[in-house]
């Protein structure tokens, strides 16, 4: 509370020295993409295990329901969420009570994209895109 008290008086002896007396921490979110999650099972199991959808970025946390309807192919089914990234940073995605899937927000341009695959009994991440380098 003291550092803030002085920085906010030193902008007030040379005003038009400061624009801002807060910083923005680095992991808000600066833009929202879609992401889907692609499942091998029916559309309620899919929303049932695989929704709400909990991002982590540093210290920022969001959690996340589905967008738009699930939509089936076939036995697969697919979930889309409208995500809110950072600029960059390692963004950990957690959906449901499944295994997390981890990529970098800085190598994100148009969307997010996350296949799970059975695994024993339950499911493994299959593919994340774009990767985490």
């Amino acid at each position: 509370m003291i550092t803030r008290t002085l920085a906010t008086l030193a902008c007030l002896i040379p005003l038009a020295a400061c624009t801002s007396t807060a910083a923005v921490p680095a992991t808000e979110p600066t833009r929202t993409v879609p992401l889907t999650i692609q499942v091998p099972v029916d559309c309620s199991e899919a929303t049932a295990q695989f929704s709400p959808v909990l991002i982590a970025v540093g210290d920022y946390e969001r959690t996340l329901e589905p967008s738009d309807k699930c939509r089936s192919e076939g036995s697969n089914s697919t979930l889309t969420f409208a995500a809110p990234l950072p600029a960059d940073g390692a963004v950990q995605m957690n959906p449901g009570n499944q295994p997390a899937a981890t990529f970098n927000a800085d190598a994100v341009t148009t969307d997010v994209s996350i296949v799970y695959q059975e695994s024993g009994s339950g499911f493994a991440v299959a593919s994340v895109s774009p990767p985490l380098n």
